[in-house]
Formats: C-alpha cells, structure tokens, sequence
C-alpha cells in the first residue's frame, strides 16, 4: 500500500495496524519522507515491511536514511538519488546493512531500463522492480520511440539486453516527430 506521504505517525501506525491483518506486503510511504524519527516510529511499531526513499537524492541521505528511519525497504529513483553511479553506490551501501531495495522507477522507457540495469548488481535484489503504466502514457508509443525491449512480455517481465546504449534502440524519427515545436 502507498500512502504518498499522506499520513501523520499515529495514523499510519492505525492504519498500518489494519493493513498488516490485510496481509499486505509492505507499506510505503507512510509519512512524509523528512520526518525520518516518524518512520523509525511506525518501523518499530508495526510487523509489516516499511519502505521508503524515493524522494531522497544520494547516498550521504540514504545513510541518514538507514541510521535513522532504519526502513525495511529502500526505494531509490534513478532520476532523483543521483543516477547510474549513485544508485549504485546506494544498493552498496542497502548490501552492506541487509536493508532490501525496491527501485522507484515505475514508467516505461530510458529512465526504467536504466534502473533495471543497475538493479541487477544487486546482491540481495530479492524484491520486483516497480513499474506501472499509469505514469508511462501509452506503451506503443514508448516501445516507437525505444524498442519493445522497454515494454513488459505478457508475463509482466523486461529482459534486459547487453548491446551498448543499455541495449535501446532509439528511433531518432520517432522522437523528431514527438518533438514540440
């Protein structure tokens, strides 16, 4: 369940109460992501999995994050905590203190593969990658503008290419006639 940030401590503790008898997976974003005493509050007051971090940008904060919050599931975006080289550093730095990650990187396209590619080096990558299309607009238009190897198989899955340009064939047309002039 994701709340977006959306709850005070106390009514995500209420709420996370009824959500751990639902059988829910994990919670995300229960409060807002500044209040990290918040989190380590709902963290140690409920038996269902807390995650959070895809609003952070950086290492330095998800160390912060950790220490702090101390979550059960980092979500890093690839596009907001710094990129291919951060990420990474961050799926390190989750390995090292046993916390799951979970990438934020819910739409079809560059920034997804990209999060994909780096999630692979994780060792303990145990959970899905996020993705949704709601947030991707319409899939033939990306698979147009990228390739198909962007858009899930029929069964949910993206299989990632090991050609050069994290293996995306860009369709320079496609993209000239998306352009806004």
């Amino acid at each position: 369940f994701d709340a977006n940030n959306g709850y005070s401590v106390n009514t995500a503790i209420k709420q996370g109460i009824r959500f751990q008898d639902l059988g829910i997976d994990h919670f995300e974003e229960p409060i807002p992501q500044y209040d990290l005493p918040g989190v380590k509050e709902i963290v140690d007051q409920l038996s269902v999995a807390i995650s959070t971090g895809e609003q952070d940008e950086g290492r330095w904060r998800f160390k912060e994050l950790i220490d702090i919050a101390n979550p059960d599931i980092l979500q890093p975006d690839i596009l907001k905590a710094g990129g291919l080289s951060e990420v990474k550093r961050i799926y390190d730095l989750a390995t090292i203190h046993n916390k799951q990650v979970m990438p934020h990187s819910p739409s079809a396209g560059i920034n997804s593969i990209a999060s994909m590619h780096a999630y692979c080096t994780v060792t303990n990558a145990t959970r899905p990658h996020e993705f949704s299309t709601e947030f991707s607009g319409p899939l033939d238009e990306i698979a147009e503008l990228y390739g198909q190897s962007v858009i899930p198989d029929s069964q949910g899955n993206i299989h990632l290419s090991d050609n050069p340009g994290l293996g995306i064939d860009i369709n320079e047309a496609a993209i000239k006639r998306a352009l806004v002039k």
